[in-house]
């Protein structure tokens, strides 16, 4: 990212950019700076997007012949392509386009063995765009905030990450939300966060789940009680129960295998600080109790599904009995 902050400050841009990876705001966001950067004063006639299906190589290299109109550039923004993951016309194009054409790709995937991806790599700029870590995401929020006049504390942030879940959509949207209600006052509170913002469901699982590993069953049942209150099924909320084991149990082996936060995190595709969370339960109970207690849910799991239990009964069962009723 320092690559294209840098292009931005000097006004000298790269003739082709790719930004690929599945964190589709972030790409957009960084696109949409590019552009503005490099035409400042872009008219429809200079500045073209096409998007997946509406792509051709064919179109794309007639636009790229075609002279911008008074303006040093044309800049051509294309979504999805598919140039990156198989062969096409545009990667035995690009290295003859004009000088005054200008590309920006923002691709979810690609293969690295593509020969456009090569070229790109070689004589453009490319970055892969990855979801960004908590205290990013806070930092992230921060800064929402404060252009919008509010302040927030480190511990509320935290808590704001927490109770929404890591998705840039979602963050983007209950912050959205967050400063809409609190317009007028100096600084966002937890107060705030608990009235207008909404948890995700994997959020009260995991609460559901530190609940059990500590005995406490009103807590547990509370949590429970809510979800149901959300309009959660019963039987969506046994399998996130077995998930989050079956991701404790994983934390738990990897760990005991010498494994540090960063490999468990790679290896399990949580995130750094989720890790941390599961790794801290990890220390509450054995890792063959761990393992029993995910058998267990798989077992009332298959029965739900073969319907043998009802799927609420289920749940209760599950929770009796690991609370030790």
């Amino acid at each position: 990212m320092k690559k294209i902050r840098s292009d931005i400050q000097n006004n000298t841009f790269s003739h082709i950019y790719l930004l690929y990876g599945s964190e589709d705001i972030l790409k957009r966001q960084y696109r949409d700076k590019l552009v503005k950067a490099m035409m400042p004063d872009a008219s429809e006639m200079n500045l073209n997007y096409f998007n997946g299906e509406d792509i051709t190589a064919e179109n794309i290299i007639s636009l790229s012949e075609t002279m911008p109109f008074f303006s040093e550039r044309r800049l051509i923004c294309i979504n999805d392509s598919g140039f990156f993951k198989s062969s096409s016309s545009f990667a035995d194009y690009v290295e003859n386009a004009p000088d005054y054409t200008y590309y920006i790709f923002t691709e979810k995937e690609v293969d690295k063995r593509n020969s456009l991806f090569k070229y790109v790599s070689a004589s453009g700029y490319c970055t892969e765009i990855t979801l960004p870590g908590k205290n990013e995401l806070m930092t992230m929020a921060a800064v929402f905030l404060k252009n919008r006049g509010l302040l927030i504390s480190e511990y509320d942030c935290e808590y704001l990450i927490d109770k929404i879940g890591t998705d840039m959509a979602r963050l983007q949207t209950e912050l959205e939300k967050l400063s809409a209600y609190c317009m007028g006052k100096e600084s966002v509170e937890t107060g705030d966060i608990d009235e207008i913002c909404s948890e995700i469901p994997e959020g009260r699982i995991f609460a559901m789940l530190d609940a059990i590993m500590a005995s406490d069953s009103d807590r547990a049942f509370g949590l429970y009680y809510d979800l149901l209150s959300a309009h959660e099924k019963p039987m969506n909320i046994l399998f996130m129960l077995n998930r989050s084991y079956d991701q404790l149990y994983r934390c738990s082996l990897l760990f005991d295998e010498g494994k540090g936060n960063a490999e468990i995190s790679k290896e399990t595709g949580l995130r750094d600080f989720q890790t941390e969370k599961y790794l801290r339960l990890a220390r509450k109970k054995k890792r063959a109790e761990i393992h029993g207690i995910l058998r267990q849910g798989i077992e009332l799991e298959k029965k739900v599904k073969s319907g043998d239990l009802d799927e609420k009964i289920a749940v209760e069962i599950f929770l009796v009995k690991n609370l030790g009723l």
